[in-house]
């Protein structure tokens, strides 16, 4: 049980603040052990968690009576590892086996090792949760026709909010690979300030070539879809898409991470999850080996009809540009060959479908 049930804290920007109920609840047991529970944003907001835990739960918490369980759901932030370890198992004297951090990011095992080693004591557990695949599990779904053998004006689907580095530098590449046209594509205004010539230097500092190309690049207009509110994270299935899911053949997702220094994590959020549900097949921009996760789980990705070695590229700038190349073949298959694409893609999304709409478990012990 949840030891602290009456006083569960959230630490955020605002502070601490209560939050009595959380998603989580609803894809993980309790009723094996105490638990003291702490849901929190970034590390550096533990530094505030540290004072609020009573010195008999932190007794019980050092003896191993109760697990400190730390929530970091909707995030996949790798830094919050080392804060654990300064703030609870150095600055507490907490044993670390005492300790289970729940990430978003299916490889934050990975710096818990390393981050163990730094500070030469034990790791840490850890799980990761996939909070949005069970939040688009539980939408009632109206199942698309999608994956037609018919013509297709527009080839494929991108939708792109914030402007990550990773998003902006994807539309230039395909504006200057002339295949933006064949698709409908989203690039506009948003609630992180950004622009063409805010992010320019960031842009060509991972791809120097689109140099040569910035003016036809900067004076793109706002690309729009569904909606001209590029504020609100449309982290809920809508059926706004549907048309354009249903007029395109794949989709290019545009996760969360891509590059090494501005996020390691790796993050299967709603963005995957979206085409599942709308049956369609997709390209990644995100970490390296996300589609591998993305198979562990019990999903197909398509290997059989695209070319996804793109998965098992560590340079972040040949795996950007892969995803282009993979992008302008497909865009690009004659009748015959699209014929075939369709058929098989329409198997593969329908599993996948079938996998999501009957999924029990949405947490992985690592």
């Amino acid at each position: 049980m949840i030891v602290n049930q009456d006083n569960i804290l959230y630490y955020g920007n605002a502070g601490p603040e209560p939050r009595p109920d959380s998603s989580l609840f609803m894809l993980r047991s309790f009723a094996d052990k105490d638990y003291w529970y702490i849901d929190f944003f970034h590390g550096w907001h533990l530094a505030e968690a540290t004072k609020n835990i009573p010195d008999d739960a932190l007794n019980r918490i050092r003896a191993g009576e109760v697990t400190l369980l730390f929530n970091n759901s909707h995030e996949a932030y790798h830094d919050v590892v080392e804060y654990i370890y300064l703030y609870f198992v150095d600055g507490l004297a907490i044993p670390a086996e005492h300790i289970t951090l729940l990430s978003e990011s299916a490889i934050i095992d990975e710096e818990v090792k390393l981050i163990a080693a730094k500070y030469n004591t034990t790791e840490i557990k850890t799980e990761w949760l996939r909070i949005f695949e069970h939040n688009i599990h539980t939408v009632n779904h109206a199942p698309l026709n999608t994956l037609e053998n018919k013509t297709y004006t527009k080839k494929f689907l991108s939708l792109n909010r914030r402007w990550r580095v990773h998003r902006p530098l994807f539309v230039a590449m395909l504006k200057v690979n002339n295949i933006i046209e064949q698709g409908y594509v989203s690039m506009a205004p948003a609630d992180d300030g950004q622009d063409w010539e805010r992010i320019w230097e960031r842009i060509t500092y991972h791809e120097p070539d689109l140099s040569e190309h910035k003016d036809e690049i900067v004076n793109m207009p706002a690309l729009y879809l569904d909606t001209y509110d590029m504020h609100i994270n449309q982290v809920n299935l809508t059926e706004s898409t549907d048309q354009y899911y249903l007029d395109t053949y794949f989709s290019i997702v545009s996760e969360t991470n891509f590059y090494q220094e501005y996020g390691p994590g790796l993050f299967l959020s709603e963005k995957v999850f979206k085409p599942v549900s709308k049956k369609h097949p997709f390209l990644v921009l995100g970490r390296p080996h996300t589609l591998k996760k993305f198979n562990e789980i019990g999903y197909r990705s398509f290997s059989d009809i695209i070319d996804e070695s793109y998965d098992n590229e560590t340079d972040d700038r040949k795996r950007m540009q892969m995803v282009v190349e993979e992008t302008k073949r497909l865009a690009n298959l004659s009748d015959s060959e699209l014929t075939i694409f369709l058929a098989k893609a329409k198997e593969i999304t329908e599993y996948n479908f079938d996998v999501l709409m009957n999924k029990k478990e949405f947490i992985t012990k690592l």
